[in-house]
């Protein structure tokens, strides 16, 4: 820092503090808000347990759109009052672009009209919409985060050294 004759500092000074405080505040904002919550999208998956819906009608898709995908072994129960496990080759979960919502959504097919037009309870795990389903994408997702902290711990000391009068040469 630059002080004057009087031990007071120069409008310049001022100014670049002012600068680097808002630079640090934009920053971590964007890092904590922006980048911290995408990240967590991109590489987390959720558990559905019980979630209810009506199978469609035989050979009917029935869409979950806040789902891209799942993972494991989905399993539907008749919610018909008899709570009975729904054998795996009377509907099959698969992904498709939903001709309604035009994304990728996870979908459940009706195989067998011996359940169609039920009203099911599901449990699976979602892929949910946004989730990086690249190994690579997930892997690198959280790296941003430390890369642009150190970014701003970088501008914190570059103002630093540049301020506090040291002579490199």
């Amino acid at each position: 820092m630059k002080f004057n004759k009087k031990g007071e500092l120069s409008l310049g000074a001022i100014g670049s503090l002012i600068l680097l405080a808002v630079a640090l505040i934009f920053g971590t904002v964007l890092i904590s808000e922006g980048i911290a919550d995408q990240t967590g999208t991109l590489t987390s998956t959720s558990n559905v347990v019980n979630e209810t819906f009506t199978l469609a009608a035989l050979n009917g898709f029935t869409d979950r759109p806040d789902c891209v995908n799942f993972q494991g072994t989905p399993v539907l129960i008749n919610n018909s009052g008899n709570s009975v496990v729904i054998q795996s080759g009377n509907y099959s979960f698969t992904t498709r672009v939903s001709p309604t919502l035009n994304l990728k959504v996870l979908t459940v097919q009706t195989l067998t009209n011996e359940f169609d037009a039920y009203s099911v309870n599901a449990s699976y795990t979602c892929l949910p919409q946004g989730y990086a389903e690249d190994s690579g994408a997930r892997s690198i997702a959280p790296l941003t985060i430390l890369f642009s902290a150190l970014a701003l711990v970088a501008v914190a000391i570059f103002y630093g050294i540049k301020n506090s009068g040291f002579d490199f040469g």
